[in-house]
């Protein structure tokens, strides 16, 4: 004799097995991807700071690195480029701090990801003379912005904004990079 009860709990646990491998699947598919996109925008920025004499700094960012981290530093006599990399189909992020959404390349919200990310506390704190000129001004801050669509060069969109980061930004950066 069948029990259908029996039956069709079955047909349903082999139904939500299915979905569930299926579902992996597609993560697994969107992470590839998403890495994929993050690799596009970190190579344009290499070319484009190559054409403009920014070396990069190394020890910050790089792909798959999360959404506190940096993408990418570089410096070039007189100015640090914070460089924020997208690619293929990624799109600008916003930041939330003290329950605000600033969007990415702003004041406050490149301020919040400089204190988020360790690896940059770190560096600074491993170079105090360029913290200091950075602080006293001598060093200028650029947010450098890449947007590669695709994998030619002509669709690479670049900008490179001079910054100034709101005092308090400043204080809360400096105290995290002075004190050990």
């Amino acid at each position: 004799m069948n029990d259908w009860k029996l039956t069709s709990f079955n047909a349903d646990v082999s139904a939500v097995a299915r979905a569930t491998a299926y579902a992996a699947e597609l993560t697994a598919e969107n992470l590839l991807a998403r890495t994929d996109s993050e690799q596009m925008g970190h190579t344009a920025l290499e070319v484009i700071w190559d054409k403009h004499g920014i070396a990069f700094a190394g020890g910050v960012g790089g792909v798959g690195q999360g959404r506190n981290s940096l993408d990418a530093l570089g410096y070039k006599p007189g100015e640090l480029h914070i460089g924020h990399c997208h690619g293929g189909t990624s799109r600008a992020l916003t930041f939330t701090e003290e329950g605000r959404t600033i969007p990415a390349g702003f004041g406050p919200s490149i301020g919040c990801r400089l204190l988020a990310d360790r690896e940059f506390v770190d560096k600074m704190r491993q170079m105090p003379a360029l913290w200091n000129a950075i602080a006293s001004g001598q060093v200028s801050l650029f947010w450098d912005m890449v947007f590669a669509p695709s994998g030619r060069l002509d669709d690479i969109r670049f900008t490179s904004t001079p910054i100034t980061l709101p005092p308090a930004e400043m204080a809360a950066l400096n105290q995290a990079i002075t004190s050990a």
